[in-house]
């Protein structure tokens, strides 16, 4: 597509498309809407809004849509009529006013859902020639490689085993025969008809087998020989397999003999043998048993000791070893063979691996009456198998002040304050892991730029080092105000404030950075002091990621410098004086110069550690 771009669109600018070439043509949009419910069906159409509820538009596949001929600023969706048409339904239940069970069902997702959806959408706005060449591609088939693939059977298998961890008959079939022959048997015969004909409940029963995931070498021969019938009769009869197997009786009454005959005439086919493929987890403990090896003697279970079967174990690598070490990560192969029986069973080794659960941020700032997506917030979730959960993080609100949170979304109904999130992430192999997401809500959003002052001011932060910072919403007011007081008139009210500021960030970046603080070697000593070193100390670690993020502002050996040079204790006794003492206060300029040149300093070196 040429002529088109992106952009948020309100949602009650976009029609639902009445002239669209797919369905029939209607007069108005509710007409549309009602048709939709009806042509698509109204379970599709209520599985796709609740899927919006709950996950949102997907961003690989925006609607796509045209500005309407009589005012260009509505449009029509050409591409995505069931996605608004489901978003506006849920909006205005009225539309779907024609059947009063679906009224019902559509305002409760109003009750439940209304307030999330934001009021504008991510559109790809286009011509209509663009438009309709774009959902050629789409929806018009593959068109000698321009449009898009349609995945047939195999590569939905194929999707599944990868990434969902569910193997299917016709994966598993493939897969042993390309292991035993080293041939894909897909080059002769399609994987709807493999999983047409040995799906067939009789076939599994004679093969002793659910899945086809634990087949004997012996069995696996007969597959061979059965695939390569079904081959024989397509040819012979000059019809599709589908065609000449079009039931599960006749898949039984040619397939079922077929087979028989094979294991009756087979004199290697006295024994067999069944064992399962097996997970397990690094350094875990192994032995035979954990397999459910089976032996059969025609077709009759028969008991056999370890000791008469004989095992061969292959590493991830397929190099013979003596034993299978489970602290070796991979796929481990286990050889079993009994008499004239053999069978391959996998043991795939995990690495063990701690869960994590990283945030984009552990602070935002609001305004009053915004939405916030929490899940959004979740950077990297994964369990001890390395499987993304971020699904399955359970977040609830902590602290004093409760926040309404509705299907893991922040509502426009919190009022201004601080409100604490915390995200946990369970796992039956490890400690639960929780980490905390501080919100604040304000009226209206005041982030930390002091303005240009005289020398008888302090925290001139914008001035002397080109940046604005962001601490807390509490912290940023406070520093607001008192750069706002001359230091003459004010400064027994400035000296006793810049105590309670440091503390105040002190604590947040502990809250923040989950920091621990040892009280208990460190008795006799004031807390604050204690807490200002923990948190010095954990400056002078990430001096590199400060610069990263501070840009220009600093160079590691200014930051190193002052870092080194910062007595805390001095310090704290100098805004003692102030807060505790009340016959000495700091000369006023010994406190604009506490405050420009080491308070300040610490704020900005805070406000950046705070962003990495």
């Amino acid at each position: 597509m040429k002529n088109f771009k992106y952009e948020n669109i309100n949602i009650n600018s976009i029609l639902v498309w009445k002239d669209n070439p797919r369905h029939e043509k209607v007069s108005n949009e509710k007409e549309a809407v009602e048709y939709l419910f009806k042509r698509v069906k109204e379970t599709y159409m209520n599985n796709l809004a609740k899927d919006i509820c709950l996950n949102g538009i997907s961003p690989y596949d925006l609607p796509i849509i045209v500005p309407t001929e009589f005012n260009n600023k509505n449009y029509y969706a050409y591409e995505g009529n069931r996605r608004i048409a489901v978003i506006k339904s849920i909006l205005d239940p009225s539309l779907v006013l024609f059947d009063s069970n679906l009224h019902k069902k559509y305002q409760k997702l109003n009750e439940d859902y209304g307030k999330i959806f934001k009021p504008k959408i991510l559109c790809v706005v286009t011509d209509h020639d663009s438009a309709i060449e774009e959902i050629e591609k789409i929806h018009l088939g593959e068109q000698g490689g321009v449009g898009r693939k349609r995945w047939g059977k195999f590569e939905k298998d194929m999707f599944y085993a990868t990434f969902k961890n569910k193997s299917s008959i016709t994966l598993n079939i493939v897969n042993c025969m390309n292991d035993k022959f080293n041939k894909n048997i897909l080059d002769k015969i399609e994987a709807s008809n493999i999983e047409r004909i040995f799906s067939n409940k009789h076939i599994k029963k004679l093969l002793k087998t659910d899945d086809y995931s634990n087949l004997s070498e012996n069995d696996i021969n007969v597959l061979d020989k059965t695939i390569e019938k079904a081959i024989e009769t397509e040819k012979v009869q000059k019809r599709g397999i589908s065609r000449i197997f079009n039931t599960q009786e006749s898949i039984s009454n040619f397939f079922g003999p077929f087979i028989e005959e094979i294991q009756n005439l087979d004199e290697l086919n006295e024994f067999n043998i069944r064992s399962k493929n097996i997970y397990i987890k690094q350094n875990d403990d192994f032995n035979l048993n954990m397999l459910d090896i089976t032996v059969y003697k025609n077709n009759d279970i028969i008991e056999v000791k370890d000791q008469d079967l004989k095992v061969k174990y292959y590493n991830p690598k397929f190099k013979e070893a003596d034993c299978l070490d489970t602290s070796t990560i991979g796929l481990w192969q286990v050889i079993i063979t009994y008499e004239n029986a053999t069978i391959r069973s996998n043991v795939k080794i995990d690495e063990v691996f701690s869960p994590k659960l990283i945030l984009k941020k552990d602070y935002v700032e609001i305004k009053k009456e915004e939405t916030y997506d929490l899940t959004n917030n979740i950077k990297e979730a994964k369990d001890s198998l390395k499987k993304n959960v971020k699904d399955k993080i359970k977040i609830t609100s902590i602290g004093e002040k409760k926040a309404k949170l509705l299907s893991n979304i922040f509502v426009n109904e919190n009022e201004d304050g601080e409100y604490k999130i915390k995200y946990e992430l369970s796992d039956e192999s490890s400690p639960n892991i929780s980490k905390v997401l501080n919100i604040v809500v304000v009226d209206k959003k005041e982030p930390l730029k002091a303005k240009k002052t005289s020398s008888s001011r302090i925290l001139d932060i914008e001035s002397t080092y080109n940046t604005e910072i962001n601490i807390s919403y509490t912290v940023n007011r406070l520093v607001n105000q008192l750069g706002q007081l001359d230091v003459d008139k004010y400064d027994c009210i400035i000296a006793t404030t810049l105590r309670a500021l440091l503390e105040l960030c002190v604590d947040e970046i502990i809250s923040r950075k989950n920091l621990e603080v040892d009280y208990v070697n460190n008795k006799g000593k004031d807390k604050l002091l204690i807490r200002t070193n923990v948190i010095v100390k954990e400056l002078k670690k990430h001096i590199s990621k400060i610069c990263n993020a501070a840009l220009t502002k600093f160079n590691y050996h200014t930051i190193n410098n002052f870092l080194e040079g910062l007595n805390v204790e001095n310090l704290l006794q100098d805004l003692n004086l102030g807060a505790h003492k009340s016959t000495k206060i700091l000369a006023t300029k010994d406190l604009v110069e506490l405050a420009n040149k080491k308070i300040a300093v610490l704020l900005v070196l805070i406000h950046y550690y705070l962003k990495i």
